[in-house]
């Protein structure tokens, strides 16, 4: 069978919700997939049970990495792997709805785009926490790729979507210990080569609002790993005036989002050693960015302290 698709799922130690994630695949309306698994050195019994799973489905393939590499690296050697030419992540605590493989797959080949961006519900164990359907739009111009992923019009995570397979025949820089951001980084470096983004404004996924993941549980390492990814997106648009706007409201956004986080305001004045941060975001520039909601939102946050820093370490 000629596989359409390749979905890759990093696992750690994911024995609590490894199973639906699988299954949510398995019973897909579009058949014609493989799964490469790749298992983290997880510590608890993720490894047994994807092993009595994959024993029923042969379109199921489990990697076991010898040593513990993080996210990026067990994404890197599912790719590495795959033998379609589309590719799909998932996490292992997500999962799908029934059509989702189908709508996706659909899409990116009647369109030939590059990627396809679709719509995600973002839940917890009891209801639907926010939902992100982005209005249908074809994307078809690199420059407006790069500022749409920048204002946040097209977000910059990797789930809900899917790629072609041949986007990732590049070395990705990544920075040892990432703990979160590292989707985002490995997006700013696929789009050099995107030339077409389509989007769909169908749920296609389901983000797990998981309490114990460390998206969720920002530390220092954390912070760090958020500021290292602004940092490389920074320096690569910064000397390219076309996109010093779109730049600057990037940082606002990331910035506001750490201050949320619990992030002192003191630490990121040093930390984004970067930019100016002070003059960056100094309340007379709010007037730039009335359209954009999140920028405001980031201001206010930054300026008002609303949230208590909360910071898990010493910074």
């Amino acid at each position: 069978m000629i596989q359409k698709v390749s979905i890759i799922i990093p696992v750690y130690n994911a024995e609590k919700y490894i199973d639906r994630c699988l299954k949510s695949i398995a019973n897909q309306t579009l058949g014609k997939f493989e799964v490469i698994i790749v298992n983290d050195c997880s510590t608890d019994n993720s490894k047994n049970l994807i092993n009595n799973f994959i024993k029923e489905d042969s379109r199921f393939r489990l990697i076991n990495h010898t040593e513990n590499m993080g996210a990026m690296c067990a994404r890197e050697t599912g790719y590495t792997n795959a033998i379609a030419d589309y590719l799909l992540f998932v996490d292992s605590d997500d999962y799908l709805p029934l059509n989702a493989i189908e709508l996706l797959y659909n899409k990116i080949v009647n369109e030939d785009a590059d990627i396809v961006i679709g719509g995600m519900k973002y839940v917890n164990s009891k209801k639907t926490i926010s939902i992100y359907s982005p209005p249908i739009k074809i994307f078809c111009n690199n420059e407006e790729i790069v500022k749409s992923f920048l204002r946040g019009t097209i977000h910059g995570g990797i789930a809900s979507n899917i790629y072609k397979r041949s986007l990732f025949q590049i070395d990705f820089m990544t920075f040892k210990g990432m703990s979160i951001s590292e989707d985002s980084l490995m997006s700013f470096q696929l789009i050099d080569n995107v030339n077409k983004v389509a989007v769909l404004n169908e749920i296609v996924y389901y983000y797990f609002m998981n309490e114990n993941s460390s998206s969720h549980n920002i530390n220092m390492q954390g912070f760090k790993s958020k500021i290292n990814a602004d940092k490389f997106v920074y320096r690569k648009y910064c000397k390219n005036r076309n996109y010093t706007s779109e730049l600057n409201a990037f940082i606002i956004r990331s910035i506001g989002r750490l201050v949320l986080s619990g992030c002192p305001k003191e630490y990121l004045i040093d930390a984004y050693d970067f930019v100016d941060v002070k003059k960056l975001m100094r309340l007379s520039n709010i007037y730039r960015y009335l359209r954009d909601y999140k920028v405001i939102i980031s201001f206010l946050l930054y300026h008002f302290n609303i949230y208590k820093s909360k910071i898990n370490g010493n910074v």
